[in-house]
């Protein structure tokens, strides 16, 4: 980011309650406001860019395109819950967390996982 002083500044109008619950995240996180704020709106970007990969992937299986001019989608590498407390690459646990709580893939060159960009087994169900 650099100098403070002269990064991009934005003013933010948050609903009644949030800025109290943000204050606590980034307590619980040991950083800033500021920084938890910026992370999650990286978070959020990045998600949006899975996703887009993701469709883009789904589209191109669906079409039957095989051509070498076609990026090769990002490997799957792990999951991840939808509120970003937990990863794993092991198929079987991100099998279990399915019925209780949302699941989101986790491709390589993913900027915010934390795991190693290693190729997951999946075996069929």
């Amino acid at each position: 980011m650099g100098n403070s002083r002269t990064a991009d500044k934005f003013v933010v109008r948050m609903p009644d309650g949030v800025r109290a619950r943000v204050d606590a995240a980034a307590q619980l996180d040991h950083t800033s406001m500021n920084t938890f704020v910026v992370q999650a709106i990286e978070e959020k970007l990045a998600r949006a860019k899975r996703q887009e990969l993701l469709l883009d992937a789904l589209e191109q299986a669906a079409s039957g395109i095989h051509s070498a001019r076609v990026q090769a989608a990002p490997r799957l590498i792990g999951w991840r819950t939808a509120d970003y407390l937990e990863e794993t690459n092991d198929h079987k646990v991100a099998s279990n967390w399915a019925p209780n709580v949302a699941v989101l893939p986790i491709f390589e060159g993913d900027t915010i996982t934390k795991l190693p960009n290693v190729p997951v087994e999946v075996s069929p169900c």
